[in-house]
């Protein structure tokens, strides 16, 4: 199925099927913010939850951070996951995962 155009006959981004990676398949996103939509399942045990803690960074008036850690794990200390969120004007955005301390956010180092 080739991708559909816009007015401009320009092609719109398809992804391809991950039950047998050849069929594509329309991508979608909302119209009013153009963020792409998504769906998932997340499973998170009993036990689990409760020992993590979470911290979010909304500096920019958008999520710019979000941490994850061991409850109890110092935000000065090493031990965070952090995703890195960058924003576009047309509201795309692109994620980067990197670990270290939150408190340094700014600066880690994230995984190539």
């Amino acid at each position: 199925m080739p991708a559909k155009r816009d007015d401009n006959r320009v092609p719109a981004i398809q992804g391809i099927s991950n039950a047998d990676g050849i069929t594509p398949i329309d991508i979608l996103v909302d119209a009013i913010t153009k963020r792409l939509l998504v769906s998932g399942i997340v499973s998170i045990s009993g036990e689990t939850l409760p020992s993590l803690q979470t911290r979010s960074d909304w500096t920019s008036g958008d999520l710019d951070y979000k941490g994850f850690a061991e409850r109890g794990i110092a935000e000065s200390a090493t031990g965070w996951t952090i995703c890195k969120f960058t924003w576009t004007s047309g509201n795309q955005v692109s994620m980067q995962i990197g670990e270290g301390k939150w408190s340094e956010r700014a600066t880690v180092v994230v995984y190539s």
